[in-house]
């Protein structure tokens, strides 16, 4: 039975052919589906970005010259701490950013591990806990206030209880506000809507992506978030990606910026 072990684990898990690389959770072992392997030159100029498959599956043509990259995964870290060498014993060789040489590397051996972040740090837990114990209370008190205007219908029992009905009108706006509310990607050179557009929600603080949306047919997303300040980072395979400042606001909001994205043009020789 104990022989049985190591083939039932790695059953589980997709091996990759050659000359595929992969982006994969460094701790399980398993591809991320749909991520995204940025190249480009060693001076850091955009050469192109390469969406993963569903097996977390790219490849590409690596021009000549020093060239570097950069993995992309939505709750996920590159470059990986977990797996730290330059070869992986389920994978082989692996790739952490490092510049590398187009002429003798990028076919089959760029395979990417990422770490997963960890999201439930404990400010993200204590404003949890806040979030729930200010909405039974404000439960609690809408049903008091209620029940003491209908059993004593004094002018500030009438006064509290319109209100608590005025806060509850202004969240059911506010949520009706949010599923209407879309940010639209559309193309500079063309001003079409960009569909399949990757759209990440960066916490400028810990650089951790917390959130993660991809664009409808019509060009359209919405992103949320939680009291912070966020860089909103859109990407593309044909586009140049776009960075936002998205400044530090109090209260829980909906993303939802405008931005127009950039054809890449391959002026490579």
């Amino acid at each position: 039975m104990g022989g049985c072990f190591p083939f039932a684990t790695c059953s589980f898990v997709w091996k990759p052919k050659k000359p595929w690389s992969v982006i994969y959770d460094a701790t399980t072992k398993n591809p991320i589906k749909w991520a995204i392997f940025t190249l480009k030159t060693s001076e850091g100029k955009l050469i192109k970005n390469i969406i993963a498959d569903e097996k977390g599956r790219f490849s590409f043509d690596p021009p000549e010259g020093k060239l570097m990259g950069e993995a992309h995964a939505v709750r996920f870290v590159f470059p990986s701490s977990i797996v730290s060498g330059n070869y992986d014993d389920f994978y082989g060789m692996v790739y952490h950013g490092e510049v590398f040489d187009g002429r003798s590397r990028g076919k089959g051996d760029m395979n990417c591990p990422v770490d997963p972040l960890q999201l439930d740090t404990p400010a993200v837990k204590k404003l949890k806990i806040v979030s729930f114990i200010g909405k039974i209370i404000f439960f609690f008190g809408t049903v008091w206030s209620i029940y003491a205007t209908y059993a004593n219908p004094a002018w500030y029992n009438i006064t509290i209880c319109l209100l608590y009905g005025i806060v509850i009108c202004q969240a059911i706006y506010f949520s009706y506000k949010r599923a209407v509310e879309f940010g639209l990607v559309r193309s500079s050179d063309d001003g079409k809507p960009i569909k399949n557009v990757w759209l990440y929600l960066i916490d400028s603080k810990t650089g951790q992506i917390v959130d993660k949306r991809l664009t409808n047919e019509t060009g359209k997303y919405q992103l949320y978030a939680l009291p912070g300040q966020f860089l909103l980072k859109a990407m593309h395979n044909v586009y140049k990606p776009v960075e936002i400042e998205i400044p530090y606001y109090s209260k829980e909001r909906v993303i939802h910026e405008n931005i127009w994205m950039e054809k890449i043009k391959n002026d490579l020789s």
